[in-house]
């Protein structure tokens, strides 16, 4: 070494500065990683507890298929399902009502004559099935902001939580809902626990359209478990198209 040689300082003072280029370069690496690491941690811990989440570009499929046969309305009678189990079976039922008419006699005197009325939708259940899980309250509309801020009125949904009979959250069992929606009818099902990340672990969630929507009794909904057998009794329910009433909180809890 001959610190006494300019050459010989110069060349030292190159080798340094490009070790310290090196070490500042790799040091930006490694932070770099390591917030890249975080990142996609946090993009897939979003897609894990939210599948339906607009981040994930392969959501779960949501089926929208029209039914053959369970709703198909006529123009004289409106149906009623008669539901033994977890299968949709339409039946149509008429009541009879009476209405005063005269006779032809100089005397008028009434007569009754029968009018037949068809019976508005009603859910008749059967009285010998007994199901695990029941409604916890009743279904409750309220706005989809408390849950979704940025959805406003532009969104209508259904949505829930199953638990337990100590309280504690119930996932991957199948709900499943079905019926009329405005001009179309609908068949869709999701899992508890689907919806984890905005209802809490057992939540579930049904996205309806962008547009709230006023339905009476004409949509149904049911909690299965993994082999589709029923555990909870079937529930019709009404939307509403206020923008304070878009979303519709139905809860389950196990009774028995």
């Amino acid at each position: 070494m001959n610190f006494t040689d300019p050459e010989y300082i110069r060349q030292r003072q190159i080798r340094r500065m490009k070790r310290r280029r090196r070490k500042i370069f790799w040091r930006f690496v490694g932070i770099f990683s390591m917030l890249a690491t975080v990142l996609v941690l946090i993009y897939f811990g979003i897609i894990f507890f939210n599948p339906y989440s607009k981040l994930n570009p392969f959501p779960p499929p949501i089926t929208r298929t029209a039914s053959e046969s369970t709703f198909a309305p006529t123009s004289t009678v409106t149906h009623v399902l008669a539901i033994p189990s977890a299968t949709f079976t339409p039946f149509l039922r008429e009541t009879a009502t009476y209405t005063l008419q005269p006779s032809a006699t100089e005397s008028p005197t009434a007569t009754l004559e029968p009018t037949l009325t068809s019976t508005p939708w009603a859910y008749t259940p059967d009285p010998n099935a007994k199901y695990s899980y029941a409604l916890e309250g009743i279904p409750a509309p309220m706005s989809s902001i408390l849950f979704r801020p940025q959805s406003g009125c532009t969104w209508q949904g259904i949505a829930g939580r199953v638990v337990d009979l100590q309280g504690r959250a119930v996932q991957m069992l199948q709900v499943r809902l079905q019926g009329e929606y405005g001009d179309e009818e609908i068949e869709m099902t999701t899992l508890t626990g689907g919806a984890a990340a905005i209802y809490g672990e057992s939540g579930y969630e049904f996205y309806l359209g962008n547009k709230p929507l006023d339905t009476t009794r004409t949509l149904v909904i049911q909690l299965f478990d993994q082999d589709l057998h029923p555990l909870s009794d079937l529930i019709r329910i009404d939307t509403y198209s206020q923008c304070d009433k878009n979303l519709l909180l139905i809860n389950f809890k196990q009774v028995r």
